[in-house]
């Protein structure tokens, strides 16, 4: 099969519609009975009838068959307008995100400004002095002379 633009042979019409405007699928079928393609009162010249199927055809056959096959057929003017459709959200969603960048930055400036002033850190008690101990009894001891 083929896809092609015009019918150029007899009897140069879709064989189920009998549509004259393509494009077709060329079947490269030919079939000996002229009443298979074309209506009794239709003149045919020879005996030879060659299959093609319309645009429309092929569209409403694929319509049929794709939910058979597991698959959904979607038109390009359909899939344009969701893709149109998704560039816009997009771009909005980075609008907005640039929004609440710039809001973000606008916060901390303001809560910088307005925020109290921090407590004194509370100074740490200076540890005794490792090299020499105090008394237990926290007095003097006495000396050997003062007796």
């Amino acid at each position: 099969m083929q896809a092609v633009a015009t019918a150029e042979l007899m009897p140069g019409c879709c064989v189920f519609c009998q549509s004259g405007q393509g494009p077709f699928v060329d079947t490269f079928r030919d079939d000996d009975d002229p009443r298979i393609v074309a209506a009794p009162e239709q003149y045919q010249f020879g005996n030879i009838s060659h299959w093609y199927i319309c645009c429309r055809c092929v569209s409403s056959m694929m319509q049929l068959v794709a939910p058979a096959l597991g698959q959904k057929v979607v038109q390009q003017a359909s899939l344009d307008a969701d893709t149109a459709q998704f560039q816009d959200v997009c771009d909005r969603l980075r609008v907005a995100e640039a929004r609440v960048e710039e809001l973000t930055g606008a916060l901390r400036v303001v809560n910088a400004l307005t925020a109290s002033d921090p407590e004194p850190a509370a100074v740490p008690a200076v540890p005794p002095s490792p090299a020499r101990p105090p008394h237990p009894a926290g007095t003097r001891r006495k000396r050997v002379t003062d007796q």
